[in-house]
């Protein structure tokens, strides 16, 4: 695939998290530009700058879309995220979500390869 979006987030899991997680995120990355990638009842409550736009992931084409165009993929550290890394050769800075102890596993386990960075 072809790589014209610098970065992507993909908002995934339970709302709850899911918007803690952009929340938190966008607070440690105040110049983020980029898509973000999510449940309608995720991003409606997010307050975005002009320099992020805001994709519904219940459009899975336009979502793959966009996540195939990604030269960097920032989302939890789930299972699936890190096989779809294989097929989308991009690189990636996977967090896990708190409280889940198999992402914990994975994002120690894929230290190197999933662009380590501080948990937030």
């Amino acid at each position: 695939p072809v790589k014209t979006i610098e970065k992507v987030i993909v908002l995934s899991g339970p709302d709850q998290y899911a918007l803690k997680f952009a929340r938190d995120f966008l607070e440690t990355d105040s110049q983020f530009s980029g898509v973000i990638i999510g449940k309608k009842a995720v991003l409606n409550p997010l307050i975005l700058p002009t320099t992020i736009q805001a994709v519904d992931s219940s459009n899975w084409k336009s979502s793959d879309a966009y996540i195939s165009a990604a030269k960097l993929l920032i989302s939890a550290c789930g299972y699936s995220t890190i096989m779809d890394l294989e097929f989308l050769d991009c690189s990636a800075h996977l967090l896990p979500t708190s409280g889940q102890v198999e992402q914990e596993y994975l994002w120690e386990l894929h230290a190197e390869r999933i662009g380590k960075k501080p948990k937030l």
